[in-house]
C-alpha cells in the first residue's frame, strides 16, 4: 500500500465523485477507478458504494481514511524533517488557496520561491476559504493564503497586505457626476448613501468576500437591494458595465478585470474601513516545516507590493 493509493482513497472521499477526484488528480476516471478496486480487492472488502449523494464511504472506508490521514502526515512530518536536513534542498509544500487569491497571488509567488529554493516541489489545492481552512488543520495543505477573519480555531494566521474595497457603478449613473476630486492622484470619494437607492450586483451569500462587504453596509447603516448575486467579481464587473447595477470590488479584483473599463466609474468611500486583510496561514498543532515559513517570509517581501495602492487606469 503505497501513499499515493492513500491519496487516491483520500480524494475520491472527500470530492464524493471519481470524476472530480480524477480531475483533482490529474488523471483518467478509469485509471483512478481501476486503481482504488485493486485496493478494495487487496483488503477484501469494499470502501465505497455509489448513492443519489455521489461516493459514500463504508464503515471499513472511514476506518481507511482516518489511517490514511494519520500516515500521510507521519509522511509530512518526515518529508519536513528531511528538507530541515537538508537545507530546503528537496520536499513538498502543499498550499491551499481560494480561486481568486491563488488567480492574483500564486503566479507571483510561485515563481519566485521556486527560484529561492528549486528542489522544493510545490502543489496548491484551489477551495472556498472554508474547505481551505478545513484542509489546513487535517494537514492536507501546509499553509493557506485567506482573507480575515477565518471561521475555524486553531490557525496561526499572519496578516502580510491590505486590500481595498472600491465603489464601481456604470458611468451613466448621475451619482457618477457627484464624485468628490481626491488630492493624492488616486480614486474620487463617493459615499455609499449616495447610491444606497440602487440595485447592487453583489457576492454570493456565504461567501467571505460577502461577509466582508455586508460589515461595509453596516456601518455605513444601509441595507443593499440586491438585485444579483455571483460568485464572480468579475462577473458583477460585467453586469455594472452592462447598467444592471452597483457593487462593491477590491482594488486587486479590479487590476485584474480584462474588459474595458471606460463605462465604469470607481471610487473610494469616503469616512469607512473598505479594507480586507490577506493572511499566509498555517495550522498552530502541527509542526511547521522549514519551507513553510520561508514560504511565509516570501509572503511577507511580496504581497505588500502586490497589493501597493495604485490608481485603477481607465
Amino acid at each position: 500500500m503505497t501513499t499515493r493509493e492513500l491519496t487516491y482513497v483520500l480524494t475520491a472521499a472527500r470530492e464524493k465523485s471519481f470524476q472530480t477526484a480524477a480531475q483533482k488528480l490529474q488523471m483518467s476516471q478509469s485509471t483512478l477507478s481501476r486503481s482504488v478496486q485493486k485496493i478494495e480487492t487487496e483488503l477484501g472488502c469494499a470502501l465505497f458504494v455509489r448513492s443519489a449523494q455521489g461516493l459514500l464511504l463504508t464503515d471499513a472506508g472511514r476506518r481507511y481514511t482516518a489511517s490514511a490521514q494519520q500516515i500521510l502526515q507521519l509522511e509530512r512530518e518526515l518529508q519536513a524533517d528531511i528538507s530541515r536536513i537538508n537545507n530546503l534542498a528537496a520536499g513538498r509544500l502543499t498550499v491551499g488557496v481560494t480561486g481568486y487569491l491563488g488567480t492574483y497571488l500564486l503566479p507571483t509567488l510561485l515563481r519566485t520561491f521556486g527560484t529561492m529554493f528549486p528542489g522544493i516541489e510545490v502543489l496548491f489545492e484551489e477551495a472556498d476559504s472554508l474547505t481551505v481552512e478545513q484542509r489546513l488543520l487535517a494537514g492536507e495543505a501546509d499553509v493557506a493564503l485567506l482573507h480575515l477573519p477565518l471561521a475555524l480555531e486553531g490557525i496561526v494566521a499572519q496578516p502580510v497586505a491590505a486590500d481595498e474595497y472600491l465603489l464601481v457603478l456604470p458611468e451613466t449613473d448621475p451619482a457618477a457626476n457627484e464624485a468628490r476630486p481626491a488630492s493624492d492622484g488616486l480614486e474620487p470619494f463617493l459615499p455609499l448613501s449616495m447610491v444606497a437607492r440602487r440595485n447592487f450586483v453583489l457576492m454570493a451569500s456565504g461567501q467571505r468576500s460577502r461577509q466582508r462587504i455586508d460589515e461595509i453596509f453596516a456601518q455605513a447603516e444601509i441595507t443593499p437591494r440586491v438585485k444579483y448575486n455571483t460568485r464572480s467579481p468579475h462577473t458583477a464587473l460585467a453586469f455594472a458595465q452592462a447598467g444592471l447595477g452597483v457593487t462593491l470590488c477590491t482594488r486587486s479584483s479590479l487590476r485584474m478585470y480584462r474588459q474595458e473599463k471606460s463605462a465604469l466609474k470607481i471610487c473610494r468611500i469616503p469616512g469607512q474601513n473598505t479594507n480586507v486583510t490577506v493572511a499566509v496561514c498555517w495550522a498552530e498543532r502541527l509542526a511547521r516545516s522549514a519551507a513553510v515559513g520561508e514560504f511565509a517570509k516570501v509572503c511577507v517581501a511580496t504581497l505588500p507590493y502586490l497589493y501597493q495602492t495604485k490608481p485603477i487606469l481607465l
